[in-house]
């Protein structure tokens, strides 16, 4: 609505061409238009007082110029020819036309023309695909009346399924193996995750590994090999990947618990796997896996921590500021009677022990 406060006087109102008057003021004072989709320009009023005199004012109305913004259905991964890519109308009111471009890769072109700029009233192009999988730039941008264009949007398409990204990183010693975590560090490009060995560098090489079916996982390698990652890409095809792990150097650490079941006081032996030291009650000890629950980096420190076996929850921790002293006495009162696990941290070597607390 548009008002101008006189007396005694008479205002007549001139839109822009498209927009209809409905309503206005017995003087013209007040006066309300609906405009059309797209057209803007110049609102005039004129202004005629009694004695004749006449004055005209303007106001120039710009109609709003939207950025496109594509859809939330598109998929940033095309497998196939005839792909349609599409943009929301709804934010471009009043564009007459949109106009599409395709960078960075010249085997992909629009249908309609064969060519890789399209400029068409539709809010959707459709693609001819060829040549080797790759990545390319999709941009949209609206056209106004008056050859007012809007800025351009843009998004990254990958043409066939995006390549899938490997970090591995050693993360430890677990006794004598070395502990490797693999990162995927692009699961939304795959499905149906299947860790798998997939040589040995040696016979007597060993490779262990926990979380086949995860995106991720960890391993503990002896020896050396390689590990395989099979997974179904986005387009539906069957690929793999891998990595290289090997054991830099780890040479573990033998332990024994006494007594075992325990219940006020509990004695931990250490002895390096590689020595001819015995220690006692080795046979009272039993390994419970050769993971630790959790990587406590333990560099130039000997760590044990107690574990609730069922939860895992951390119920005690010993830490020691060396990596010699073979013997440690620890007091247990006040645990609750149960099965725990206690996990031997020593300058990034770990192992872990089943221990019972009467």
């Amino acid at each position: 609505m548009f008002s101008i406060l006189l007396v005694l006087h008479q205002i007549s109102w001139q839109p822009p061409n498209g927009w209809t008057q409905t309503s206005i003021s017995a003087n013209g004072n007040n006066v309300s238009f609906l405009p059309d989709a797209t057209t803007g320009g110049t609102l005039t009023a004129t202004i005629t007082l009694p004695c004749g005199f006449t004055e005209t004012r303007t106001l120039t109305v710009n109609r709003a110029v939207a950025t496109p913004v594509f859809a939330s259905s598109n998929n940033s991964t095309i497998c196939t020819s005839g792909a349609s890519l599409a943009i929301n109308p709804s934010p471009s009111c009043g564009a007459v036309n949109y106009t599409y471009t395709i960078v960075g890769n010249a085997g992909i072109t629009f249908i309609s023309n064969g060519l890789q700029t399209l400029t068409t009233s539709s809010t959707s192009a459709s693609l001819s695909l060829s040549g080797a999988n790759s990545s390319f730039v999709f941009k949209a941008k609206a056209n106004y009346p008056g050859n007012n264009v809007s800025g351009e949007a843009s998004t990254a398409i990958n043409f066939g399924a995006p390549p899938l990204s490997i970090t591995s990183s050693i993360s430890g010693c677990n006794g004598s193996f070395q502990v490797w975590n693999l990162v995927n560090n692009t699961p939304s490009n795959g499905s149906n995750w299947n860790w798998s060995v997939n040589y040995l560098s040696t016979p007597s090489s060993q490779i262990n590994i926990y979380s086949p079916t995860s995106p991720s996982t960890f391993v503990s390698v002896t020896g050396g090999g390689a590990v395989r990652l099979s997974y179904t890409d986005l387009c539906g095809a069957a690929q793999t990947n891998g990595v290289t792990v090997y054991n830099s150097g780890c040479f573990g650490f033998r332990v024994a618990v006494s007594p075992n079941p325990a219940q006020s006081n509990m004695s931990v032996s250490l002895a390096p796997e590689s020595s001819n030291q015995t220690i006692t009650n080795a046979a009272a000890t039993a390994i419970v896996s050769n993971i630790p629950i959790k990587i406590i980096p333990s560099a130039g420190k000997t760590i044990m921590s107690l574990f609730e076996m069922n939860t895992n929850l951390l119920v005690k921790q010993w830490v020691h500021n060396e990596i010699s002293n073979p013997n440690y006495n620890f007091n247990i009162n006040g645990l609750r009677k149960g099965v725990y696990v206690l996990q031997i941290d020593r300058n990034n070597m770990a192992t872990t022990v089943k221990v019972i607390i009467e």
